[in-house]
């Protein structure tokens, strides 16, 4: 599943459709039965190629289903805080109260160990977070992973805990959940 030669018409291969396609429906007949334990087991074996086929159909259909936010909506760079500020890289769109943010890591070697994905509160530590803009909810959901994060109470201005938004994954497509 993953080619790493360079796309010209000198080097171009045949694409094996059938497997791709294979892979696909059981990846979708899988997400049925939990989105969790499918995402941790592509994670373990991210080099069968899995996990890109598996970003790729959440990522399109994602955007498939909020097509006139990400044709229309505002674009907003986000930073981020604390000490592992420097490693996130983050937009949102928003547009008429729907919002979306992706999020990922930069820098990932300084992050974690070679073979290893940043994941979770033991690398993001407790107080690093994603920095919303001025009237971004308060609840989201993760597109790849199903789980609901929330902006803690009380912090000022709102922040999602970078290890929440990485716990599984160390990429992050977030929908706002409407009240």
């Amino acid at each position: 599943m993953w080619d790493l030669r360079l796309v010209d018409p000198d080097n171009r291969g045949p694409v094996d459709f059938t497997h791709r396609t294979r892979l696909l429906a059981d990846l979708a007949k899988r997400e049925a039965a939990g989105l969790i334990p499918l995402v941790e087991e592509l994670v373990s074996c991210w080099r069968d190629g899995r996990i890109k086929l598996f970003l790729t159909y959440k990522a399109l259909n994602f955007r498939r289903e909020r097509r006139d936010l990400f044709l229309s909506g505002a674009y907003l760079p986000l930073a981020a805080s604390g000490g592992n500020k420097e490693h996130v890289l983050a937009c949102a769109r928003e547009r008429k109260g729907s919002w979306a943010v992706a999020a990922v890591p930069r820098l990932v070697t300084r992050l974690s160990p070679s073979g290893e994905f940043p994941l979770g509160q033991k690398v993001w530590g407790a107080r690093s977070g994603l920095l919303l803009p001025e009237g971004a909810p308060d609840r989201w959901r993760n597109a790849f992973t199903g789980e609901e994060l929330r902006v803690p109470p009380g912090r000022g201005r709102k922040t999602l805990p970078l290890h929440a938004v990485f716990r599984h994954l160390p990429v992050a497509l977030l929908a706002n959940i409407k009240e």
